[in-house]
């Protein structure tokens, strides 16, 4: 899907760390770092899963560009 969807032109892609409002953190770092490493020149932004500030490191120590919280 993510293949798609940068084909179609998107710049940046959003997946989930953990389902959303869960707090949960960062279920599948492996895949997370393969993401990172099929898209190497597109933006990701994990956009949700996330209740502490450590996972939000966690994600940027993965090669993420940024973290969405709310």
């Amino acid at each position: 899907m993510a293949e798609k969807l940068v084909e179609a032109g998107c710049r940046a892609l959003m997946p989930w760390a953990a389902p959303i409002g869960s707090g949960l953190g960062v279920n599948n770092p492996y895949g997370l770092r393969s993401l990172r490493a099929h898209f190497p020149d597109i933006a990701l932004v994990v956009d949700a899963g996330l209740g502490l500030p450590s996972q939000a490191a966690q994600v940027m120590e993965l090669g993420f560009d940024a973290v969405l919280v709310n």
